[in-house]
């Protein structure tokens, strides 16, 4: 079953939209690079749309303490990196993310990923994708992509420094805990808007919001 085909939804800034586009364009050895990298899962991913009211009302009932969801028919379901790893299918190895940035890994990506901000955008990444790029930075570039757009998005619609470091060595990607820190970033977010949904706009959840649906 993919569960990528199920539901209507909202986008932030249309980054899930561009990154479907993006991936509606690869070509089989760009695609045989992700299948290596791990991630190739995630190229099922045709719909840009999630159920906002539906996120809200379950984020209403969501323990980040416990990270488990309360309904008040008395069910829960705790979620975990297992949940993750069997709805996204994406690598969930022995190695932590070190979920910090480093000026070494920052100053890598500023110099080899072109971009007019502090960090490339979504669009900008969008962009770069290009069957003339070698697999190390086309691998490197689409999973800046997929994280910004996707797993990872941040309410300005870029990457992240946070994990630059763990994708300097892009034949390490596959032996890292990328489940774990999907999860940690969802409840970071979710935690965010618990504590200031009085100052938050509905539309600036973010997240890998399909966690709560599935």
């Amino acid at each position: 079953m993919n569960f990528f085909h199920i539901f209507q939804v909202f986008s932030q800034e249309n980054s899930i939209e561009i990154f479907v586009d993006a991936i509606s364009n690869l070509n089989p050895e760009q695609k045989s690079v992700v299948n290596d990298l791990g991630f190739s899962n995630i190229l099922g991913l045709s719909c840009p749309t999630i159920l906002l009211q539906l996120v809200h009302w379950l984020i209403n009932h969501f323990d980040t303490a416990t990270r488990t969801i309360q309904l008040p028919n008395g069910f829960s379901f705790t979620i975990n990196a297992l949940c993750v790893q069997r709805i996204l299918g994406i690598p969930d190895g022995p190695i932590p993310i070190q979920k910090k940035g480093t000026l070494e890994a920052y100053q890598w990506f500023k110099n080899h990923i072109p971009c007019k901000g502090r960090n490339p955008t979504v669009i900008e990444l969008s962009s770069l994708i290009s069957s003339q790029l070698s697999p190390c930075d086309f691998g490197r570039t689409f999973l800046l992509l997929a994280l910004a757009a996707f797993l990872c998005p941040n309410s300005r619609g870029t990457c992240s420094s946070r994990y630059y470091p763990d994708l300097l060595n892009i034949a390490t990607v596959r032996c890292k805990d990328w489940c774990s820190f999907v999860l940690d970033w969802l409840i970071s977010y979710i935690e965010k808007f618990q504590k200031h949904r009085d100052k938050i706009q509905g539309n600036d959840i973010v997240g890998y919001l399909h966690i709560l649906l599935v």
